[in-house]
């Protein structure tokens, strides 16, 4: 008797403790299976949140003849300063501001002839040109023409570029040589003046030329 009650007792030991092991394993199953999914929905998470925050790069290349301000002007823009002392560009040099998310490189090109070759390469994979004239200098507007006609031959996909053209030093006026009428033969582009120095018009200048070139890659 004290035998046969000794194997049943193991027996239901046995058993209860096969069953124990069962519920383990299916309880160790389903949290790895919940782990598994929760991993899942946070690489999905991690995945639209890298996508929400990839942001688009657009490039805008400022050209114009030496000394009338492109430097200064992407400079007040980009880093909201102004220096006095003009130091020449040599080449390109190019700076970069978030918009929106978006990041916005500005190239600042030489206006030196000699440095034409070197400027044109860098009309490729542009979104946005910025050609700009200095209203006390005659000579810097009427070379816009030239400055419009590089653009023709240098830039692949003129139609699909966003362009604005700036008279700058517009604090200057007292000086001025350039007029609101000579502006006009420019024909149909967008114009404006702005001034470095105080910044007049800077903001709305490349908010309008940004604005534009999202619009355009958004069409395409």
């Amino acid at each position: 008797m004290g035998c046969g009650n000794s194997k049943e007792h193991n027996n239901n030991h046995n058993n209860n403790s096969n069953q124990l092991n069962v519920l383990d394993a299916n309880n160790n199953n389903s949290y790895d299976n919940n782990n598994n999914n929760n991993s899942n929905d946070n690489n999905s998470g991690m995945s639209n949140s890298s996508s929400q925050k990839r942001s688009n790069v657009y490039k805008i290349l400022m050209i114009g003849d030496a000394s009338v301000g492109k430097t200064s002007i992407s400079s007040r823009w980009v880093d909201e300063t102004f220096g006095n002392n003009y130091i020449a560009t040599i080449g390109v040099d190019f700076k970069v501001k978030n918009v929106n998310g978006d990041r916005i490189q500005v190239w600042d090109t030489a206006g030196q002839e000699r440095y034409s070759t070197i400027t044109s390469t860098y009309y490729r994979g542009c979104h946005g040109i910025i050609v700009v004239y200095d209203i006390t200098s005659r000579a810097s507007f009427d070379n816009v023409k030239k400055w419009l006609e590089d653009i023709k031959s240098y830039a692949p996909d003129e139609d699909q570029l966003s362009l604005i053209i700036l008279g700058n030093k517009s604090d200057m006026e007292e000086v001025r040589q350039v007029q609101s009428d000579d502006v006009k033969t420019l024909g149909e582009y967008e114009t404006m003046e702005v001034s470095a120095l105080n910044g007049e018009n800077i903001e709305a200048a490349f908010n309008m030329i940004v604005q534009s070139m999202k619009q355009k890659r958004s069409a395409h």
